[in-house]
C-alpha cells in the first residue's frame, strides 16, 4: 500500500506447511505466465491455490490494516474481507522474500455500487518486512490497487537512492491507472534487473524502469482494507485469489 509502515506480523505459518507445499508439486512446464515472452520464462518455482495460499502465509498487520478483518478460503480459493469500518483490513504476507521473479496471480475485485473498484485492495511487493533494507530504500511495487475505483499501478522507493544512511525522502512514479472494471483479473509482474513489467489478461500495460528500480528482497502481499484513498469506503467489501505463480526471469 502507500505508506511508509511500520508492519507487523500476526501470527506465523510453519515453514514446514509452505515446503510440504512445494515439494509436492510435479513438473509443470505447460503453464506458463500470460502475455509474457517465452524467452524471459525460468522455472516454475511456486504453484499455489488460494486454499494453499490461506495454509501457507502469514496473516499481516499495520498502521492503515488493523488485521482484524476475515481471512477464510472455500472452493480453492482465498478471501480477503473488510466489514468497511476504517482500517479494518485483512492481509497475507508470502514467508519468503525474492530480488526478482515472474509473479501471478488471478485476484476477484469486488465491486462498489457505481460498478468500479470497491474500497482499497491490493496485490503488492514490498521490501518493508524483508529484514534487508527498510521502506522506502529498498522499494515497493503496488501492481494491483484499487484507488479511487481504479486498478492502479504505482513503484515507491527513496528519492535519495537505496543507501539507508541517505536521507529518507519517499517518493513514487506517477501513478497509473489500468481499469476501473471489477471481477476477476489476471494480474502478472514480471521483476527483472531495474525494471518491473505489469501485465493484465496477459497484455503489458506498465513498464517502469531505472536505476531508481531496486532488487532488493521483497515480500508479496495480498490485502483488503476500508479507507482512503480507497473507493467508497465504510463498506463491506471483499477480494478472492484463486492462484499465485512464481516463476524465475531470464
Amino acid at each position: 500500500m502507500t505508506a511508509a509502515v511500520a508492519l507487523a506480523i500476526a501470527g506465523t505459518a510453519g515453514p514446514w506447511v509452505w515446503d510440504k507445499i512445494n515439494v509436492a508439486l510435479s513438473p509443470q512446464p505447460g503453464v506458463m505466465p500470460s502475455g509474457v515472452p517465452v524467452g524471459q520464462v525460468g522455472s516454475l518455482r511456486t504453484n499455489l491455490t488460494g486454499h494453499e495460499i490461506a495454509a501457507a502465509w502469514s496473516p499481516l498487520s499495520y498502521n492503515t490494516c488493523n488485521g482484524k478483518g476475515t481471512i477464510t478460503s472455500s472452493d480453492g480459493q482465498l478471501h480477503l474481507s473488510t466489514d468497511g469500518t476504517a482500517n479494518d483490513g485483512a492481509a497475507v504476507i508470502s514467508p519468503r522474500t525474492y530480488t526478482h521473479g515472474i509473479f501471478e496471480a488471478k485476484i476477484n475485485f469486488a465491486s462498489a455500487a457505481d460498478a468500479k473498484i470497491a474500497d482499497w485492495p491490493a496485490f503488492w511487493l514490498t521490501s518493508a518486512r524483508s529484514g534487508s533494507l527498510a521502506w522506502p530504500y529498498g522499494g515497493e511495487l503496488d501492481a494491483a490497487e484499487g484507488l479511487g475505483g481504479n486498478l492502479s499501478v504505482t513503484y515507491h522507493y527513496n528519492a535519495n537512492g537505496p543507501d539507508p544512511s541517505s536521507a529518507r525522502v519517499p517518493t513514487n512514479t506517477a501513478t497509473y491507472h489500468v481499469t476501473a472494471t471489477p471481477g476477476w483479473h489476471v494480474v502478472g509482474v514480471v521483476w527483472a534487473a531495474h525494471r518491473f513489467d505489469v501485465y493484465y489478461q496477459g497484455k503489458l500495460v506498465k513498464t517502469i524502469s531505472g536505476s531508481f528500480v531496486q532488487n532488493s528482497p521483497m515480500n508479496v502481499i495480498f490485502d483488503m482494507t476500508s479507507g482512503q484513498p480507497g473507493h467508497q469506503p465504510g463498506r463491506p467489501a471483499s477480494m478472492d485469489v484463486a492462484y499465485i505463480r512464481i516463476w524465475a526471469v531470464k
